[in-house]
């Protein structure tokens, strides 16, 4: 994903854009930007509308730094997506190997496994997210890459695919190394796919707030699951080289009733309250000061286009999911331009679902925000020969005149 910097936006506000192609979701959505200066406790953070992909707010969020248990979500992912393609079932039970037993000699957190033990995935699921275990990463990475050196393979091959190219994994549990880095950026669009792809393994796991495993129960570290302010799953990090991390998701509705979900990354606070304050006061900033737009629903006719060569003069254009955007509550509709770039000459055959054009939404200054493909809404067979005879002569025509036109504009 290719962020690229922009200049001035609305009136009123600070504001800039930065544009992220995110091919890893079913349609091209665009990671706008659109945020002021927020002076937080931390290295870096990002706050994301997760609904319409857009960046509210962000700070040093493409700078690689140490993720500590951050590096979990992607752990996590490719555990929730050996589950949803069978390749483990959340009962089946796993071996603790003695590398994963030792895992209890260093620094960092634990489930508590012990050699011998066979843990079920859904036990080491919910070890590995409410109690960070580290352990319960190394047996998780085994069991589905083969060794943990496979699994980090997966890891990174994921990373590629997603396009993180502030991100890079040396271990499955976050242990600090010089090689192995993650941005906020990179941390939030793994969020992203989590929610996208597993929302309900998501839920199931990141919004338990206590886990209890061989007599020894512990509490999820994020705070911020026992505040009432609609946070529903994350995941904390902690160590030196990192500093307090803290990955939250939390939901609420807008004054006319639509859900809205954000997805919020703080990196390197200096204490864990700290990093649960500074959540808390950049998602209740982005509640507070951005609205929720619905400008398209799925499957509702956008757009009616001519067709050439075909059984009728025109096919309807629909988008394939509902399409909106965050904006400034200050911001005026009237300030938002929509763009319909239809492929031309659109001529038959057409099959129902083809894509046709893009509709682009833009500030009225010209300043892109994203764009969603124009589908068509139903088959369109040849048409007649002498029609079709008669329309490529047409197009034929027009294409002479244009190239005509094109070639006095340059005398």
């Amino acid at each position: 994903m290719k962020m690229v910097a922009v200049t001035k936006i609305l009136p009123k506000v600070y504001l800039y854009l930065a544009i992220c192609c995110a091919t890893l979701f079913n349609s091209e959505h665009i990671f706008a930007q659109i945020s002021r200066s927020i002076p937080l406790d931390a290295k870096s953070y990002v706050l994301i509308d997760a609904y319409t992909h857009q960046v509210i707010a962000e700070n040093n969020a493409n700078d690689p730094v140490h993720p500590a248990s951050l590096t979990k979500l992607m752990t996590a992912y490719l555990a929730f997506d050996a589950v949803k393609h069978r390749r483990i079932s959340l009962d089946q039970r796993l071996p603790v190997s003695k590398r994963a037993w030792d895992e209890r000699l260093g620094n960092g957190t634990l489930m508590f496994l012990a050699m011998g033990m066979s843990p079920t995935m859904d036990e080491l699921l919910s070890g590995l997210i409410v109690q960070s275990g580290n352990d319960a990463a190394v047996v998780l990475a085994e069991a589905i890459g083969g060794s943990v050196e496979g699994f980090v393979q997966m890891m990174n091959y994921k990373a590629k695919e997603w396009d993180l190219k502030n991100t890079n994994f040396v271990n499955s549990t976050g242990l600090t190394n010089e090689n192995h880095k993650m941005s906020a950026m990179d941390a939030a669009k793994i969020m992203s796919q989590i929610l996208e792809d597993h929302p309900k393994l998501f839920h199931s796991y990141f919004s338990l707030k206590e886990y209890t495993f061989n007599g020894i129960r512990q509490l999820n570290r994020n705070a911020l699951l026992d505040i009432d302010h609609g946070f529903d799953g994350g995941k904390t990090g902690y160590t030196d080289a990192a500093g307090y991390c803290l990955a939250t998701t939390s939901h609420r509705k807008d004054e006319n009733g639509h859900d809205r979900r954000l997805i919020s990354i703080v990196m390197g606070a200096t204490s864990k309250d700290s990093r649960k304050l500074e959540t808390l006061k950049l998602v209740n900033w982005g509640f507070s000061a951005f609205r929720w737009e619905g400008l398209f629903e799925k499957d509702r006719v956008v757009k009616s286009v001519r067709v050439w060569q075909g059984d009728i003069l025109n096919v309807e254009l629909v988008v394939d999911r509902d399409v909106s955007i965050a904006v400034p509550k200050e911001t005026d509709r009237k300030n938002l331009v929509i763009d319909f770039e239809v492929d031309e000459p659109l001529t038959a055959p057409l099959e129902k679902g083809q894509q046709a054009g893009w509709v682009k939404i833009m500030t009225r200054d010209g300043v892109f925000i994203s764009r969603h493909p124009l589908l068509v809404s139903r088959e369109i067979i040849k048409g007649s020969y002498p029609k079709r005879l008669f329309h490529a002569f047409i197009i034929h025509s027009k294409n002479l005149v244009n190239q005509f036109l094109g070639l006095f504009s340059k005398i």
